[in-house]
């Protein structure tokens, strides 16, 4: 909506008849941030500002001008050499060199986004040599600084070069669009063997990490509490550490309640057998949702990887032979 809203301002501007309009030689437009190039003087800048801002009420711009022959715009830096411009990478003061670390445990293609945008832009503004290696520098020092190795990122360049080349040389052919793809969550390395499973029949994997900042920010709607969700859960006994991991696609109030009523229940077996109790309060929900099959592929996860933490499990109908092929 605002990148059309902003394409009938610019039309609307560019279409004054007015002598300061004409004294613009190039508009470079990125939603509202606009880079200009005129030949009117301070003064006029300033009425033709005003005369911008009087196309509508309510959107009121405001301008930077050159300082020492040099503008930022977006992630530029570019400044004015005589008649030609010199392009370098603009950061501003708050930037920080933090990107995901390589020990995160997060898909490799988020792992590494941060470092193909960069790659990315390095190969394609024209950079002057001195600041084609600066750039280069500064992405090797964030590399090293967040766990990555030099070779990493400059593997990656070289893949980024060579598709460039191939680019220039032959013609793109258009996807047909018909891949097939399918939504997963990251919870651990066994993820990659089902997407690559999934790949043999045709299915791309698009996985996706959950723990993001925005589930840690804090909102004011109205919490809904874990005894009233569905998912992948576990509850662990108030007298040792013995734990069960299960699924459900009902309330969890519901399910914890048919495991302590039900006599053949393994953990009302284990209350039954060793004198120990189990409540609302030692039960995690791992994992919401409530698709079947979903819950299911998950379930399995979450109890492999308790058995590979050597956690005392109370799910003993789980045989070896329960998991899937993609999990072993």
């Amino acid at each position: 909506m605002a990148e059309i809203f902003m394409e009938q301002m610019e039309e609307k501007i560019l279409g004054l008849e007015d002598p300061l309009i004409a004294t613009i030689l190039h508009w470079f437009r990125y939603v509202d941030d606009i880079f200009v190039v005129t030949t009117a003087t301070t003064r006029q800048i300033d009425k033709l500002l005003n005369l911008i801002n009087s196309i509508h009420s309510n959107l009121k711009f405001t301008v930077e001008l050159e300082v020492d022959n040099r503008l930022n715009f977006l992630d530029l830096s570019v400044t004015r050499l005589g008649s030609s411009l010199e392009f370098d990478i603009y950061r501003k003061p708050t930037f920080t060199d933090c990107v995901i670390g390589k020990s995160s445990n997060v898909p490799n293609n988020i792992k590494y986004a941060s470092f193909h945008s960069m790659l990315h832009r390095l190969i394609s503004i024209p950079l002057s040599l001195d600041n084609y290696l600066k750039e280069l520098g500064k992405i090797h020092t964030i590399a090293r600084n967040n766990g990555y190795t030099i070779g990493e990122i400059n593997n990656l360049l070289l893949k980024k070069l060579r598709k460039q080349k191939r680019e220039r040389i032959y013609a793109r052919i258009p996807k047909d669009g018909n891949d097939n793809w399918r939504k997963l969550r990251y919870g651990n390395k066994d993820c990659i063997k089902i997407g690559n499973e999934l790949r043999k029949v045709g299915i791309q994997p698009a996985f996706y990490n959950d723990r993001t900042i925005g589930n840690y920010l804090i909102n004011n709607k109205p919490k809904i509490g874990k005894e009233l969700k569905s998912g992948i859960y576990s509850i662990k006994c108030n007298d040792c550490d013995s734990t069960y991991v299960g699924m459900t696609q009902r309330a969890l109030q519901t399910r914890i309640s048919e495991h302590l009523k039900r006599p053949l229940s393994h953990v009302n077996q284990h209350m039954a057998e060793q004198g120990h109790s189990f409540t609302m309060d030692n039960v995690s929900l791992l994992h919401r949702g409530h698709k079947k099959w979903k819950l299911s592929c998950l379930e399995m996860l979450y109890i492999k990887e308790a058995s590979k933490n050597n956690t005392v499990l109370l799910n003993g109908q789980l045989t070896p032979a329960y998991y899937s092929p993609l999990l072993q």
